[in-house]
């Protein structure tokens, strides 16, 4: 090394860190090999232990303090923090409307359009199309391509409706379904409010990945429901899910999650029909079914929420505040945490309860504690969360 006429130089050294959040570390210097050799952190109080000290105990200064002689310098603390980039997307309405730029008697033709190739015939859905809403008769769709979509033979929607008319795709709700299901419209893009506040403490930033990433019209479906077995559902759900995850693949250095606003969950135990059932609105994929690829996809469910808030009567707030507490809780299963039944005088202590079925009836009572979930890991979860190579 150079010295300059003061006795300094400069020299560069590339330093190693780990990337697990919450990581501390000094860099230290000395010029003199015999007192850079002596370097040590001690044990005792926080100033001892977050201190760089020489070997006959003089405290080597950082920042603007005073050099000592024979010069040694440190860093101040340095901290290792992680960004957590999130993925969020949601479904669009339960209905299409447009108007049509092509017409045959068994087929609705609209240019403008984009559909999949199953989008109003899968999952055992019943899809319908009125192709002329200045009147009520409507035609059951059995198949579907990117512009066009086609009803049964023996109909003729030239008999009610020609090119140019206002037309409107709709899902007929089945009877059993109609009243027990009444959420409508869009679904909302899930509330990322509350992750910051919940992963500041393990040292992880959070932040939602560019818009390019975020899909607010993913075609609608009801609950990918095909048979009653709830596994077979479960693989539906993952098969329709895994087209729209753009933050993929996930790597140690770029650390993603994904959440998904959808209508109701592929698992018919848990949908709040009838209201005394034990209600889950929201899930997430950790168990992969064979043959697909590996990043976890997690979904909030707005027609449970809906439902939990009718059957509760909760505010406004109250309905947001679970919202919150929800994605929090679903994007910590992407970090393996488990659900624990901790709370202290009736209210749960931290962000992975989760409600249990009690004996009495209502059974279902501690649904009504969802509002009061803290946006607060464990410290064990802390932990668990910051010892991940990825979520």
């Amino acid at each position: 090394m150079n010295l300059n006429e003061k006795g300094y130089g400069v020299r560069e050294v590339i330093v190693i860190l780990s990337r697990q959040p919450g990581n501390n570390f000094k860099v230290a210097g000395a010029f003199d090999e015999g007192v850079r050799n002596g370097l040590h952190i001690k044990e005792g109080t926080q100033e001892q232990a977050l201190r760089v000290w020489t070997s006959d105990n003089k405290r080597v200064p950082e920042g603007n303090e005073p050099d000592i002689i024979p010069i040694a310098r440190a860093t101040e603390l340095l901290t290792v923090w992680r960004r957590l980039w999130v993925e969020v997307d949601s479904m669009a309405a339960d209905f299409v409307t447009g108007n049509s730029t092509g017409l045959t008697a068994n087929s609705l033709q609209d240019i403008t359009k984009s559909w999949e190739e199953d989008q109003f015939n899968s999952y055992n859905e019943p899809w319908d199309l009125n192709p002329n809403t200045r009147q009520t008769q409507a035609f059951r769709i059995v198949d579907t391509t990117t512009v066009r979509v086609y009803v049964g033979a023996g109909n003729d929607l030239t008999t009610v409706a020609q090119v140019g008319d206002p037309y409107c795709i709709f899902y007929t709700f089945p009877p059993d379904r109609s009243s027990d299901d009444e959420f409508r419209g869009e679904v909302p893009d899930p509330d990322i409010g509350g992750l910051g506040e919940a992963f500041r403490e393990a040292y992880i930033e959070v932040l939602l990945l560019p818009t390019t990433y975020h899909q607010s019209h993913i075609p609608w479906h009801h609950n990918f429901r095909t048979s009653d077995d709830s596994s077979v559902n479960i693989r539906n759900f993952y098969q329709f899910v895994q087209r729209y995850r753009q933050s993929v693949p996930e790597e140690n250095d770029w650390w993603t999650v994904y959440v998904l606003g959808i209508y109701e969950s592929p698992e018919a135990n848990f949908d709040n029909d009838p209201n005394d059932e034990l209600c889950s609105p929201g899930f997430t994929i950790e168990d992969k079914p064979p043959g697909f690829p590996s990043p976890e996809y997690s979904a909030i469910c707005f027609e449970h929420l809906r439902d939990l808030a009718a059957q509760w009567q909760w505010s406004e707030g109250e309905q947001q505040a679970v919202l919150k507490a929800l994605v929090v809780h679903e994007i910590g299963h992407h970090s393996d945490l488990e659900h624990n039944k901790e709370m202290k005088d009736g209210v749960p202590t931290n962000i992975m309860w989760a409600p249990d079925r009690e004996l009495d009836p209502p059974k279902d009572r501690q649904e009504t504690l969802m509002p009061l979930t803290p946006l607060r890991f464990r410290p064990k979860d802390i932990n668990e969360i910051r010892s991940k190579h990825k979520p």
